[in-house]
């Protein structure tokens, strides 16, 4: 499939060389002005000959010769024809893509998710109001914020002893699960976080796990984040 680039300057060459068909003197061949684009693609009314010039239904194909062009130029396929700046080889960066990479996808194609996992287990510390902090650091340069869901595996015999926090790299902050008087054991669950939507994602995101209340102690045992999809 032909880039949409490289149509769009064919489309343009054409029309110009449909102009220059339209000008030529009545004395000379009217297709030597005029030579055959990517494919043999020819302005309507003509075909693209064997040796690289289009011809009306009245000429006799393969009858154009340097110098026969209606200016007396050399009209031959490489004489610019096909370029608006009359330039010859590669499309100048007038028609190139914006970027200069030719078809090549910039640096966002496909690069609109994030996810991160953090499997390193640490200790909560118990009665301590500052507790532990984890960071995933986020790379999302193509699109924004839109949704956010946090996997949390935590080991703790008291879960209602426990709070966790997440913060975005813009510092805004969510409450994952407050504190309760919850007994059951452990922490395994996955929490849709309504946090930075329409901000950039990219930086760190941080989860903060605080137990101040004695005298049971746990582990952060792993948790990931997914930008734009689910957390892994």
């Amino acid at each position: 499939m032909r880039p949409p680039w490289q149509s769009g300057w064919i489309a343009l060459a054409l029309a110009i060389s449909a102009a220059a068909l339209a000008g030529c003197d009545a004395g000379n061949p009217r297709s030597c002005t005029v030579s055959c684009g990517a494919g043999g693609a020819c302005p309507d009314g003509t075909s693209c000959g064997t040796d690289g010039y289009c011809y009306a239904p009245d000429e006799a194909a393969g009858s154009c010769a340097p110098g026969s062009g209606a200016d007396g130029s050399m009209a031959g396929p490489d004489a610019g024809a096909l370029d608006p700046d009359g330039s010859t080889g590669e499309p100048d960066a007038a028609v190139d893509p914006p970027d200069g990479g030719g078809d090549r996808p910039d640096a966002c194609t496909g690069r609109e998710t994030f996810a991160g996992e953090d499997t390193v287990v640490v200790a909560i510390p118990d009665n301590d109001p500052v507790g532990v902090s984890s960071l995933i650091v986020a790379d999302l340069p193509c699109a924004a914020v839109r949704s956010v869901q946090v996997r949390v595996d935590i080991t703790h015999p008291f879960r209602g002893d426990l709070s966790i926090f997440l913060t975005a790299p813009s510092g805004e902050l969510a409450v994952l699960l407050p504190p309760s008087n919850d007994p059951t054991p452990d922490v395994h669950e996955i929490f849709d976080v309504d946090i930075a939507a329409g901000q950039d994602g990219t930086g760190e995101w941080v989860l903060t796990v605080i137990d101040d209340v004695p005298p049971d102690a746990g582990t952060l045992d792993d948790w990931s984040i997914g930008i734009n999809r689910a957390a892994p």
